[in-house]
């Protein structure tokens, strides 16, 4: 269980560098406050106090920042405050950082600043975190489609009555892959706009409780919260799209579960001219008539020779 550190006021240690004997006409000071956010980041302000002892422009004219955790990792940052900003006499402006919340680590920003006719001066800050910021439960959106592979994207929403969403609501997602929500406790659901060509055949995505439920504000000092993870799917399935049969038959009908193969009978048989069946009719007939006339014509010469 991790405590939250929901605030850390105290300007952090500002240190100057001076060059010896010389005698400082203006002066300015930098300064930080830290706050530990709902979404588990840092958040720093840094202040350059140019109002206090100085009637003089500033120019930054050098500046670098740095993370250091426990274990001594160190990691260099982008300058809150960075080379070249100009801060007008009588000002006190302020520079917001957010940065990792989820482990120890002191941060440390060092500018130098010129006033003209002056020497730099340089100053540091440093802002600590004593213990990583309490981390958001979070809810996570997994995507399954049929066929798998399938690159469509679908469009998904997290929506609460009681709860907080951290972040944007609505992400975009595809088969194989999931969106990460960060959440308060609440009561969540997530639904999913309709893709042409699709149905969605599954979503446990719905009256999802995180924590106790009824907490709108969980961000109370000192408490004690143990952060949650809950998963769910969302499935869809690609419609199968209707295979039209081909037309014909008589009057343009469809032909339906024709299994056998149709033998085509030569054009011309039936009131379509001469063909080939036709041709191959008539000559078996002549060869018939044939074989009668030359049956007869034998039995009347045998006749003849008898009556002699």
């Amino acid at each position: 269980m991790i405590k939250k550190t929901l605030l850390s006021m105290g300007a952090g240690l500002t240190m100057m560098a001076m060059v010896a004997g010389t005698a400082l006409a203006h002066n300015f000071a930098l300064s930080n406050v830290t706050a530990c956010q709902p979404d588990g980041s840092l958040k720093i302000t840094w202040t350059v106090d140019n109002k206090t002892d100085s009637t003089k422009d500033l120019t930054i004219t050098e500046s670098s920042e740095y993370m250091v955790f426990n274990d001594n990792s160190k990691v260099q940052l982008a300058a809150a405050v960075p080379a070249g900003t100009k801060i007008p006499a009588g000002q006190e402006p302020t520079y917001v950082q957010t940065v990792d919340g989820t482990k120890a680590a002191k941060i440390t920003l060092k500018i130098t600043g010129s006033y003209s006719g002056e020497q730099p001066q340089q100053h540091q800050s440093t802002a600590t975190l004593e213990e990583a910021c309490q981390q958001p439960s979070t809810i996570t959106v997994k995507k399954t489609t049929s066929p798998t592979g399938d690159p469509t994207n679908f469009s998904i929403t997290i929506s609460t009555e009681n709860g907080q969403v951290i972040g944007d609501a609505t992400q975009s997602i595809k088969d194989g892959g999931s969106v990460v929500y960060k959440v308060t406790n609440g009561t969540y659901n997530v639904t999913e706009a309709a893709v042409d060509g699709w149905t969605q055949t599954s979503n446990t995505c719905k009256d999802l409780v995180v924590g106790p439920g009824t907490e709108t504000d969980v961000w109370v000092e000192d408490e004690d919260q143990t952060p949650t993870n809950t998963d769910c799917t969302i499935v869809n399935t690609k419609n199968t799209t209707p295979v039209t049969p081909p037309t014909g038959g008589q009057g343009g009908g469809q032909v339906l579960g024709a299994t056998t193969t149709q033998v085509v009978a030569p054009v011309g048989s039936v009131n379509g001219g001469e063909g080939a069946a036709s041709k191959t009719t008539e000559f078996v007939a002549l060869l018939g008539l044939a074989g009668s006339l030359g049956a007869v014509g034998y039995g009347v010469r045998r006749l003849s020779k008898s009556v002699r």
